[in-house]
């Protein structure tokens, strides 16, 4: 199956990708029960349920998001822990000239989502897909209530980064992943958002990253000016 994630509106999603690529071929030939939460328009979704098809695997990915706006999460979340709060002033002024992204098409792009209906718009992208996914709108933790204990192969969250917000989905999503299944994420920066890798760092002794090309490294071996990476952790023991 043609990948069309690229076609979805939204930040780039490199990271991302680097990390299902990664972790894809890990997962067990079985019925997967997949969970990402945080998805937005669903670029990196697709992405994961493109691949996961094309590796033949049996999968039901559950995409969970509140989908309050459809401007990105790191536009419009005031972030206290670090100096990701710069560029999102820009938005909460309606000022969208000046807010400084990689992407200068989402730059364009960015008054369009904010009259966009957010739900609308993801449940659209996946149609290639959809017969894979479930959408659930609710919040994370609400979401991961109503998940049976050791039910989840993978666990992606990119919801909120802050150091809190973190912690919470931490401690509700973590009991719901099977002995062998991954827990992952995206934004792992020292500079942009410190909670979640201080969370991160709290809560596990072994957190591989990831970077843009592969290349994986443990806490202790990070290179000192690693750019903002992925993350993932298997889940060995209950």
């Amino acid at each position: 199956m043609e990948h069309f994630y690229q076609d979805i509106p939204g930040p780039q999603s490199h990271r991302l990708v680097s990390l299902y690529m990664h972790l894809i071929p890990k997962l067990p030939k079985k019925k997967l029960n997949i969970f990402e939460i945080g998805c937005w328009l669903g670029r990196s979704s697709a992405f994961l349920a493109v691949e996961l098809t094309n590796q033949d695997h049996n999968f039901l990915l559950h995409c969970i998001d509140i989908w309050t706006t459809a401007l990105p999460t790191q536009y419009v979340m005031f972030n206290p822990d670090g100096e990701a709060s710069n560029h999102i002033k820009q938005i909460i002024d309606q000022d969208y000239r000046y807010v400084p992204v990689v992407d200068r098409q989402l730059d364009k792009d960015l008054v369009r989502f904010a009259a966009m209906d957010p739900m609308i718009e993801f449940t659209s992208n996946m149609q290639p897909v959809i017969s894979n996914i479930k959408i659930h709108k609710i919040e994370s933790i609400k979401a991961a209530a109503f998940v049976p204990d050791n039910k989840a192969d993978l666990i992606c969250l990119d919801d909120d980064h802050r150091y809190e917000a973190v912690i919470g989905n931490i401690e509700a999503w973590w009991p719901k992943l099977q002995i062998g299944g991954y827990l992952c994420g995206d934004d792992f920066s020292m500079i942009n958002w410190p909670g979640l890798v201080r969370a991160l760092r709290e809560k596990f002794q072994h957190v591989t990253v990831i970077d843009l090309h592969g290349n994986t490294y443990s806490l202790d071996s990070l290179p000192r000016h690693l750019p903002s990476s992925a993350w993932f952790i298997q889940k060995t023991e209950s």
